[in-house]
């Protein structure tokens, strides 16, 4: 979402319900609901930013500097991934056996 379609949303907002105060309710609750998949999907981004943050500490930890290329990989790991390399970190005596299929 731009930030002209941000500043343009209350100015249309208030157009509908103008010409339609009946939708005034649907309206509000539309803008509700994006909203808080907004709110949930900044916490899931927030939660997967701090878990590669961990992850790439353990790793240095563990075994020193990381080529930029594993740092590369976190960053672009999935849930998924992420969480698979959370536990390998545990007992793997290589970066590339936490990293690796």
């Amino acid at each position: 979402m731009t930030s002209q379609s941000l500043r343009a949303g209350p100015l249309l907002i208030s157009e509908i319900i103008k010409h339609a105060p009946q939708a005034e309710q649907v309206v509000m609750n539309s803008v509700e609901r994006l909203r808080e998949e907004g709110r949930q999907e900044g916490h899931r981004k927030g939660r997967q930013e701090g878990r590669r943050a961990t992850l790439l500490k353990q790793l240095r930890v563990k075994f020193g500097e990381i080529a930029e290329a594993d740092v590369a990989c976190v960053n672009g790991a999935d849930d998924e991934a992420l969480e698979q390399y959370l536990e390998r970190v545990l007992t793997a005596d290589s970066v590339a056996a936490v990293l690796g299929d």
